[in-house]
């Protein structure tokens, strides 16, 4: 991935996957994301080095294909902070089971809980990781993960956008 550049180059390609793709929650003020091309050597590993204000890579397939919007909710955060994970650390496959974890929650008018969903999968590890997938407990798996879903995932998202 590191030899891979953004796809996006010029602000009308930018625009247009912005136009057809929703990546921040209706409710949210008009300025909380802004959406930007990437430096040609920027990566989605990349942190943000010196720049002087919040931002941070993000591969177009967590809005388009996942349906990840922004900003998150309590559940999701929480989640993330238990894992000690940055959202594009998490494999596509995890971020589906948390997906569907949160709707069938809603559907049953229950407020999901990081602790909840966590219960299903085991712990995370001890040591900072650069991916991780959540394996399930044996034989209490909610939702299975299609682990042929994001076999090209690595070819699939080469593009990444910056957002602030």
């Amino acid at each position: 991935m590191l030899k891979i550049p953004t796809s996006f180059r010029d602000s009308d390609v930018l625009d247009k996957f912005i136009s057809k793709v929703s990546f921040i929650k209706l409710d949210a003020p008009s300025d909380a994301l802004m959406a930007d091309i990437c430096g040609y050597s920027d990566r989605v590993c990349h942190g943000r080095e010196n720049v002087p204000h919040d931002l941070f890579f993000v591969y177009n397939t967590f809005f388009h294909d996942l349906h990840i919007t922004l900003p998150f909710d309590d559940f999701t955060v929480g989640v993330l902070r238990i894992l000690n994970v940055a959202l594009t650390q998490l494999h596509p496959n995890s971020w589906v089971c948390l997906q569907a974890f949160r709707i069938i929650y809603d559907i049953f008018r229950i407020i999901p809980t990081p602790q909840s969903f966590l219960f299903y999968y085991k712990s995370p590890p001890s040591t900072p990781v650069s991916w991780l997938s959540l394996p399930s407990h044996s034989g209490s798996v909610q939702f299975a993960a299609f682990n042929t879903s994001y076999i090209f995932f690595l070819k699939k998202s080469t593009s990444n956008i910056c957002g602030t």
